[in-house]
């Protein structure tokens, strides 16, 4: 199997892409309470918990599939987060008219370990051939 590549024009960049297959996976916890206001974005801090130690650099985050329905809206995105001692961030989006408060150590996702596969070339399915 091939490495994972991302090409835009004729630009091609190799980047870890997840598997499915990932045994490391850890919850991803709200690190202090926060009020996010009306019409803003903002980098979360957040800490990575897990039963053993996450030994991930570079992690997938998926949030919690009804975390925009329980916090008013609120947007968050799957996105590739780089981590730290156990530490990472993750940006969030309040486009409604109402502050929305995340409250210290709250699940809203989980980060999984990502791997090397396939080549991806943009607008095309990640497929195994």
């Amino acid at each position: 199997m091939g490495k994972r590549t991302l090409t835009i024009a004729e630009h091609v960049t190799p980047v870890p892409l997840f598997s499915g297959d990932c045994a490391c996976t850890c919850n991803v916890l709200v690190k202090e309470t926060i009020v996010i206001p009306a019409y803003h974005q903002v980098q979360l801090p957040v800490d990575l918990a897990s039963d053993e130690e996450f030994p991930c650099h570079v992690g997938l985050f998926e949030p919690k599939s009804d975390f925009a329905e329980d916090h008013g809206g609120l947007m968050v995105a799957h996105s590739v987060s780089p981590t730290y001692n156990g530490k990472t961030t993750i940006q969030l989006i309040n486009p409604t008219p109402v502050p929305v408060t995340l409250y210290s150590r709250e699940k809203i996702g989980k980060l999984s370990l990502l791997q090397e596969a396939d080549t991806v070339r943009l607008g095309e399915p990640l497929l195994d051939k």
